[in-house]
């Protein structure tokens, strides 16, 4: 389900995806994807599995919004009272704006600010500036680095709005280190703007690029180095989720440490939708009381050859998802992504981001792929496909 926003941007260009109306006023409009939006900021907000058959954010918020193409809200809008439309505000604004920077403007991970300035690795290390808040993401593809800080609002923003004195300040309240030296990075501000149906105003998003500190740019081979540092830290955010603590700790791992340590058995599953045939994920089915089945692991079943259990998981496992799985959901993470940043590799971006696969991935309207890896998927959708050791 796709819905419209206006963009009014500040100091930023548009994406290449935006498209100009052909009106007396040009307007910039995009066309956000709120499955695969709800999706990431679901597991950004939560960091846990979804509850059974839903994408718990896309499932409330189809429940508020109109028919119409552009995104607009039926009334009374995100809430019936003052303080419920300001908790809702603060989880959508940041549900929207990471879709907006993960399928406009093409950043893959997201790193928490609080999750950097925990986590210093190879070099690199993020600090407050002073008291006070500090803005959500740090934000990262190939090339291109950057701060977010998200916002939600009722009413129309633009570049001498007062407000924006205060959203600057707490965008610009984290610096970037590598080493001892500090690091100039790019900035996002975005501010999304609820419009209800009836209303004359157009559902917008404040887009603004706001100034940072910083003794120099990033450049050449920083930029992997910094991608790889977001990416690692992102993907350890998605495998505690899944129960992964091992995986998580040899993902932050030095690279040449990483083959000396235990090698961990995965469960591996392939979808069966052909856009995605190549691919492998690990992850986890989640059923009706919203407990997850995690297949039985070797040291559950006393001693047994890999290849034993294996066998025994491929045999038993499709028995029982015959009954089950109509009610069931699978949350992953793509394998190649793990293997990849475990080995100090930034992963390859999808072929299934290609325009034809989207296309194809569409059709699904409960299934949501990240570039950051993450699936969720219906269970009937998903087969077991052996195991590995990582």
């Amino acid at each position: 389900m796709n819905r419209i926003f206006y963009l009014s941007l500040c100091k930023c260009s548009p994406p290449p995806t935006a498209e100009t109306l052909d009106d007396k006023n040009k307007s910039v409009v995009v066309s956000i994807d709120l499955v695969r939006a709800c999706h990431r900021g679901f597991i950004d907000i939560h960091a846990k599995e979804p509850i059974l058959g839903t994408n718990p954010f896309f499932d409330e918020l189809r429940a508020l919004l109109s028919e119409d193409e552009e995104f607009r809200l039926l009334p009374p809008g995100l809430g019936g009272d003052t303080e419920s439309k300001k908790g809702m505000s603060w989880k959508y604004g940041r549900v929207m704006a990471m879709g907006l920077l993960d399928q406009h403007f093409g950043y893959r991970w997201f790193p928490r600010i609080e999750h950097l300035m925990k986590s210093p690795k190879k070099g690199w290390r993020a600090m407050k500036k002073k008291k006070g808040d500090t803005p959500d993401w740090l934000v990262s593809k190939n090339g291109d680095t950057a701060i977010a800080e998200a916002k939600g609002v009722s009413r129309a923003i633009n570049s001498s709005s007062t407000v924006l004195n205060k959203w600057r300040t707490q965008a610009q309240n984290v610096r970037i280190y590598k080493g001892e030296d500090l690091r100039k990075v790019g900035g996002w501000i975005i501010a999304t703007r609820w419009v209800e149906t009836g209303q004359r105003v157009m559902p917008t998003m404040y887009v603004e690029d706001p100034d940072t500190d910083g003794e120099r740019e990033i450049l050449g081979e920083e930029l992997g180095n910094v991608e790889l540092y977001a990416g690692r830290i992102h993907t350890v955010q998605n495998l505690l989720r899944l129960g992964e603590r091992l995986l998580a700790q040899k993902v932050v791992a030095n690279p040449r440490e990483v083959d000396e340590m235990p090698r961990i058995p995965v469960m591996r599953w392939r979808c069966e939708v052909p856009a995605l045939r190549n691919y492998r994920f690990i992850g986890r089915l989640l059923f009706d009381h919203a407990a997850c089945f995690p297949l039985p692991f070797p040291h559950l079943l006393g001693p047994m050859p890999l290849g034993e259990y294996t066998r025994l998981v491929e045999r038993y496992l499709p028995l029982f998802l015959r009954d089950y799985h109509r009610r069931a959901i699978f949350d992953g993470l793509d394998l190649r992504i793990v293997k990849d940043l475990m080995h100090g590799n930034v992963p390859p971006l999808y072929e299934a981001d290609k325009d034809s696969r989207i296309d194809e991935l569409a059709q699904f309207e409960d299934l949501s792929l990240l570039s950051d890896g993450s699936l969720l998927a219906p269970a009937e959708l998903m087969i077991p496909d052996g195991y590995a050791e990582l």
